[in-house]
């Protein structure tokens, strides 16, 4: 009744395949336990900006296509220059965190998935001994 089986991946569990007598008798014990506060919906980020980003794409720019949006659409929406729009996508300029919610309110997106985290700072160079990029190691 409790052979309950693990799925590791990277030698870290994953995943726990429990027999469903056990499955029916957690859920059965769940219902009656009260959540702590409300559940918030998680954000979801379409699979077109996901791929996009991932190919290299700035979120700005993805987001902003995903929309079907020009930039000079986005700017007049988030109160920003057309300009300052296409630096923040080829990563010249970053925007504040007041022009980040302005962006992200007029892309109805998540103000988190907008930041680039794959951005390089312009001092940072890669480190001759380990190869990440840093400004020190």
């Amino acid at each position: 009744m409790t052979d309950v089986r693990f799925i590791t991946v990277d030698g870290e569990g994953e995943f726990a395949i429990v027999p469903i007598a056990l499955w029916n008798s957690l859920v059965a014990k769940a219902e009656g336990v009260a959540v702590a506060g409300p559940v918030e919906a998680v954000p979801t980020i379409p699979s077109r900006v996901r791929d996009d980003v991932l190919d290299g794409v700035h979120p700005l720019k993805a987001w902003r296509r995903h929309r079907r949006m020009t930039t000079a659409q986005l700017a007049t929406a988030a109160d920003v220059s057309a300009s300052f729009v296409t630096l923040i996508e080829t990563g010249k300029r970053s925007a504040s965190p007041q022009v980040l919610d302005r962006l992200a309110s007029a892309l109805d997106a998540p103000v988190a998935s907008l930041e680039n985290r794959t951005a390089r700072p312009e001092n940072a160079s890669r480190c001759k001994t380990c190869g990440r990029e840093s400004n020190r190691c």
